[in-house]
């Protein structure tokens, strides 16, 4: 899996893989969303296919893309609610 590992921050010890980026134990969340490089959004485009005659056809399919370096992420429906990484950190927020 850690082929899989794009970007990271740990505090503690060096995660066994080896990957990702030290940070101290006292970062806020925001500031842990950037040193982890996940401080980016995922947007679902429509997906369109181009038939020989021109014609456009809409898929029920959107393409979930990254925002900071445009990468084609995954293909959804519309029974799936993208959940952006700055919303799935909110967990670790004091309030």
């Amino acid at each position: 899996m850690a082929h899989q590992v794009e970007t990271m921050a740990y505090a503690g010890e060096t995660p066994w893989h080896g990957l990702g980026t030290r940070v101290s134990n006292d970062l806020s969340v925001d500031e842990m969303l950037v040193q982890s490089g996940l401080n980016w959004k995922v947007n679902a485009l429509p997906v369109v296919g181009k038939l020989a005659s021109g014609e456009e056809i809409k898929s029920d399919h959107k393409m979930l893309v990254r925002d900071s370096d445009n990468k084609q992420l995954t293909m959804i429906t519309d029974k799936w609610n993208p959940v952006q990484n700055h919303e799935a950190f909110n967990v670790f927020r004091v309030y």
